[in-house]
């Protein structure tokens, strides 16, 4: 069942009558998805119970209990409930998955299952982009014209949601090559990481190419001690030729030429990340300065998930009020009536409707998860490490990874696909290495 979540989840697009569909189809089949199996989960539990407890499941499961505990002392609780409730039972799933603790076996089905599904999303997306829309029939998505990178959105419905997935996604790839194996499992895990990495530059997200670069280099520093000379040599050549290709797709999607069919402006995008001036840094300053305002109105518990989109314009208000200088004025003018459904920064919007505690909380858990990586990264060369499952729990490390980073520039883990993802890839690390931890125990006493 978490298979076919995976997998279905990134293609699933409903005709509904909203303002995103792709979005919203998404948010019905996690909620969906999400009660399913947790009916599942509740019938194995009698056997899940008798495994010792320790500080994982105590990090999985307070992020719940802190969005639990916001939407019970919400100003609005029935509407927040219904708004976001999968938001803050996403880290349940990943305390089910980590109860589960799925085999070595097991995790890289899932992982395949993920890669299949992510290509089948960037082939539609691709495809799109040079023109054949196969789907227009069936999806006759209103694509802006302005921006040639829209026309990747795929099947999730904004080009930075599908830049966000596909990096995570070619994190875990890339990172698979150095578990090794034949010459055919090899070839296609390069083509993967190659087909989605130039899905993440049509896309053009820019909090997503940062996040995979951190990711994987945080991971290939770990992991460099232990590779023989020969792996490094092949590590670096190829690291050497992915840049490669990826400075002559950033020229290619930077410039006018026949291959460059929707006249992407790529490198000029990075390039406004230094103008404090334009219109995405005057936005994230007003989404951020909005964010400081909520969270000093309720401090503690937030005023419930899902509330930032209802607070945001009386929040507004409220700084032209205390600061009505032209600044504020136009950062204002440039959303042009929209609302913000988001703060573009999930740790700011978790404080603003979770408050101090649901940061904690969330804090708490990405401390868990660093200690644990950090705890691998000291161990011996001669212990008695499985290095195939330390390097498949380092590949889900890296994916899971990419997103948190990416969620300090955007809002992956409120969203249904990149959320799930999240969770999963993290509880998927965290359940390989309390296998490897309990090997070594078992070692030690025997």
């Amino acid at each position: 069942m978490l298979g076919a979540m995976l997998f279905i989840l990134p293609l699933l697009v409903i005709p509904l009558s909203t303002q995103n569909p792709a979005v919203h189809s998404k948010e019905l089949g996690l909620r969906f998805f999400l009660a399913v199996l947790g009916v599942l989960f509740v019938a194995v539990w009698p056997a899940l119970l008798r495994r010792r407890w320790d500080l994982v499941d105590l990090a999985f499961l307070s992020v719940t209990a802190s969005g639990l505990l916001a939407t019970v002392f919400s100003s609005r609780p029935m509407f927040s409930f219904f708004e976001a409730w999968q938001n803050w039972t996403l880290p349940l799933l990943g305390w089910m998955v980590y109860r589960v603790l799925p085999s070595t076996r097991e995790a890289t089905r899932l992982l395949v299952v993920i890669a299949v599904s992510a290509m089948a999303a960037t082939i539609y997306g691709v495809s799109a982009f040079l023109g054949w829309d196969f789907l227009q029939g069936i999806y006759p998505f209103l694509i802006k014209a302005e921006d040639g990178r829209n026309y990747v959105h795929s099947l999730l419905g904004n080009p930075e949601y599908f830049g966000g997935y596909v990096a995570a996604v070619s994190a875990v790839a890339l990172l698979q090559l150095l578990r090794g194996g034949s010459i055919v499992r090899l070839g296609i895990w390069m083509v993967v990481t190659v087909s989605l990495l130039f899905a993440l530059l049509l896309s053009g997200t820019r909090g997503a190419g940062i996040g995979f670069v951190l990711a994987v280099a945080l991971v290939l520093i770990r992991v460099w001690p232990q590779l023989s000379r020969r792996l490094r040599r092949v590590t670096f050549w190829g690291l050497a030729l992915l840049t490669i290709l990826a400075a002559a797709g950033v020229v290619l999607l930077s410039t006018s030429n026949p291959l460059n069919v929707r006249n992407v402006r790529l490198a000029q995008r990075f390039v406004a990340l230094l103008d404090l001036n334009s219109t995405s840094m005057r936005e994230r300053v007003l989404f951020y300065s909005v964010s400081g305002k909520m969270i000093a109105r309720h401090p503690v518990l937030g005023d419930g998930p899902g509330t930032y989109q209802l607070n945001f314009y009386p929040t507004v208000l409220r700084l032209q009020e205390d600061d009505p200088r032209a600044g504020v004025l136009m950062m204002t003018e440039d959303l042009k009536g929209g609302v913000a459904d988001h703060a573009h920064n999930d740790y700011l919007e978790i404080w603003a409707d979770r408050g101090t505690v649901g940061l904690a909380a969330i804090l708490f858990f990405l401390t868990v998860v660093v200690l644990k990586f950090i705890r691998l990264n000291g161990e011996s060369d001669d212990s008695p490490i499985e290095k195939d499952r330390v390097l498949l729990a380092l590949a889900c490390f890296g994916g899971a990874a990419c997103i948190f980073i990416n969620a300090a520039f955007s809002f992956p883990l409120h969203m249904a696909v990149r959320g799930s993802l999240a969770w999963v890839l993290a509880a998927l690390f965290l359940a390989l290495m309390r296998q490897q931890d309990d090997a070594l125990e078992h070692e030690q006493d025997a």
